[in-house]
Order: C-alpha cells, then structure tokens, then sequence
C-alpha cells in the first residue's frame, strides 16, 4: 500500500526534473526561464526526498534533502514572477532568496528538521513549529506579492499575453492555497501524510504555469521580432496587430500620431474605437472574412483623431495563423488624406476645364499624345461640321487639312506631340 502511495511522488519527481532539463535547452531563452528552472528543481527534490525517505523507511537526511525544496518553492515562485513581470531590476533579484539561506542555514544546524514520524501510510519529516511558522508566513507573503504583481501584468497586457499571464495568475495562489489546506486536512485532521495529494498538487500547478509559457508563447527577444520592430518603428503607414476581438495588441509609433493618441491609450481598445460608427458594419463585415483565412486590401475609412477631426485612411489586413488557429490579424494603416484632396483638387479641375472646353467660343480639339481625338467642342462642330461622334480615336488632320497643306500640317502635329506650343497661321477644310 506505501508503494502505491509513493507513486504521485515518483511520477512527479521523474517528470519535473525532465522538464527543468527540457527548459535548460530553450532558444532563446527569456529572462523568466531560469527562474522556471529553479520552480521544478525544488519541486523535483521535495518529491524525491519524499520518496527517498519512504524507501529507507525514514532516513532523516533524505527528509531534509526534500525539505530544502519546500523552503525555496514559494521563493523560486515569487523569483519567477518578478522576472515575468519585469517589475524588479534583475540585478535586485539574488536578494530574493536571503531569507531562503537563512532557512537553510537553520536546517543544517538541525533546527527544521528535528525527526522523521510515520502517519498512516507514509513517512515525513517533523518540523520545528516556530521555524516552520516563519517558512509558513514567508511564502505566504511572497505569494500575496507574486498574485498582486501578476494581477498587475494581466491589467497592462492584452492578447496573447494576458491570456498566458492568466493561466499563471491561476497556479500560482492555487498551489498555495491547495498546498496549505490538504496539509491541514490530512495531517491534522486525519492524522495520515500529505506527500502524495501534494505531490499532485505541486504537479498540476507547475504544468499550468509550464503550459501558459509553451502555449502562448511570442518569439519576444528573437531576430525576427527585433527585425519586425525596427521596421514597424521606422515605417511610413501606422501598423497594428489586432486580437480575435479586434482590440490592439501592438501599434507602432506612426499609428499614434494617425489617431493622436499616446500608446498606453491606444492599446487594449478596438480599433473600430478609433474609427466613426458609419463604417463600423463594414468593418464587421470585411474583419469576418479574415477569420476565414482571407486578406483584405484597399478598405477606405475615416480614422477619428483625438480631438482633431478625421482623416481618410485605407486598411490593409491579414489573418495572423499560430498553430493551425487564427489568433488575430495584422493591419496595415495608410493615411490617404492628401491623396484624396489630389484626387478632389483634379476633379475640380476637370470639372473646370470641361466647362471652359464646351463654352468656348474658339474651335477647339481634344487629342491624345498619338494626335487622335478624344473630343470637340460645340464650336468646333459648328465650324467645320463634324461631331465628337465622327471624329473620336481618328487623325484630325485627315478630316480638316486640306492637301496643299499637308505638309506644313504634319510638321506642325510633330512639333505638337513632343510638348511644343505652336502659334501658326493656315488653312483649314470643313466637312
């Protein structure tokens, strides 16, 4: 019966020290991995002290071999976090483990440790209650801080990243909490040892943490993302990266200066936020097909700036694909404004020259750079006869230059067609 008891222990000690190895050889490997490390190291020789005690049937020195694991969990916890959530300089994060050493030191000098009892079906150390109480209100401490900092990070995150900071702000109070009231349960209620429903305990919380690290894991710090960077800083368009809710994750510089907006008031909001009701359907409409796996290009809207008006914008967007799922879409935002008042600026002209053209009351003759009409005014018509109708795509010169003309004509269509301006007096046919 104490061997099957054993097994949560076994299994987990054997697992957590694969996977310490497994993050050992992790590229690139962020500043959060090795305290990670050291969270399933402790974890692996509380357990195989567990173990190793049972086999020798309460050999002391394995009992404290186990326990120098549970006095750094709570501190490779609290390290791990300050280094996730970088609230800490890491050149503060040795001092963390000061109170670790103390407790250390008192449990070489056989002050933790004072014997190793039988309860029920499995051996485990006796504590020195005061000494005990102090690990006790320590990691207790730590965890209330590492939960706080971590709600924290999950506040300022958003995406991927909050997700992933959700799963860990979830294991790390449950393996306190768990840990605390199955040790209170067993022991002092039921009188038998905690070591295999810990070790459950233990377990499942540090692969939650494990599976919010690999599964949501962002290529931050590597090439390509420093690469990505640059390039999005120094672009001309404003660049986002939306997730599934179309919220901001990222924007560089240039799409706070579209919107107006500094950065901390950009991220987190959607992006229909920044752009009028109006289009929001549309919006709605054209975001669905990307999360079919489809590209949209050339989308125009206005984009609202803080307290300043609006602007035209065109959206380019692409589905962002991580694991075979869609995760979000990266937007591509370019300011067409002074396009579109070229655009404006040219059909006012045209309008203009349309009207001069048609109410004119000299002869005049629309042609492309081959010398082939594309229109006549109504005085033109009048002159010589011909409708736009009849002349548009031929030679001008074949309808109103008369032979003894030609070749002073032709000479004067030369000059024309290579940018000259000719002032000339002839003769003229009409139909």
């Amino acid at each position: 019966m104490q061997e099957l008891y054993l097994l949560p222990s076994i299994i987990a000690s054997i697992f957590l020290f694969a996977i310490a190895v497994y993050l050992l050889f992790i590229k690139p490997k962020k500043d959060y991995i090795f305290p990670l490390i050291f969270i399933f190291l402790t974890g692996f020789l509380w357990n195989a002290g567990t173990v190793l005690t049972n086999v020798t049937e309460g050999n002391i020195i394995w009992a404290e071999l186990g326990t120098v694991g549970l006095i750094f969990i709570p501190f490779t916890i609290f390290h791990f976090t300050v280094a996730y959530t970088g609230y800490f300089e890491k050149k503060y994060h040795p001092f963390i483990y000061t109170p670790a050493l103390l407790l250390l030191v008192a449990l070489v000098a056989g002050e933790y440790v004072t014997g190793v009892v039988f309860r029920g079906y499995g051996y485990e150390p006796l504590y020195q209650p005061m000494v005990l109480a102090v690990n006790s209100w320590i990691g207790f401490f730590l965890t209330i801080l590492s939960v706080f900092l971590l709600y924290r990070y999950y506040r300022e995150n958003v995406g991927i990243k909050r997700r992933q900071t959700f799963y860990i702000l979830l294991a790390v109070p449950a393996n306190a909490i768990l840990s605390v009231l199955s040790y209170y349960l067993m022991v002092d209620v039921l009188g038998v040892a905690q070591f295999s429903v810990g070790s459950v305990f233990d377990f499942a919380t540090f692969l939650l943490i494990l599976y919010a690290i690999i599964r949501f894991k962002l290529p931050v710090d590597t090439a390509a993302e420093i690469d990505f960077r640059i390039l999005a800083e120094t672009a001309s368009d404003g660049i986002c990266i939306l997730d599934t809710r179309g919220c901001i994750e990222y924007s560089n510089t240039y799409f706070t200066t579209l919107v107006n907006s500094p950065e901390r008031q950009v991220l987190g909001k959607p992006l229909t936020h920044f752009i009028p009701e109006e289009f929001h359907d549309r919006i709605e409409e054209e975001w669905n097909r990307i999360y079919s796996g489809k590209k949209i290009t050339g989308l125009e809207v206005m984009l609202e700036r803080e307290n300043d008006g609006r602007i035209t914008v065109e959206l380019t967007a692409t589905p962002i694909v991580w694991n075979n799922e869609i995760i979000g879409s990266f937007v591509i935002v370019r300011n067409i404004e002074k396009r579109k008042k070229m655009e404006e600026e040219l059909r006012t002209q045209r309008t203009y020259f349309q009207a001069l053209f048609h109410s004119s009351p000299e002869a005049v003759v629309s042609m492309d750079e081959q010398h082939r009409v594309l229109d006549v005014n109504p005085a033109f018509s009048e002159l010589f006869g011909y409708t736009a109708e009849e002349l548009r795509g031929k030679n001008i010169d074949d309808f109103i230059l008369p032979e003894e003309e030609r070749q002073h004509g032709e000479e004067i269509t030369k000059k024309v067609i290579h940018g000259n301006i000719v002032r000339a007096e002839g003769y003229r046919k009409r139909k």
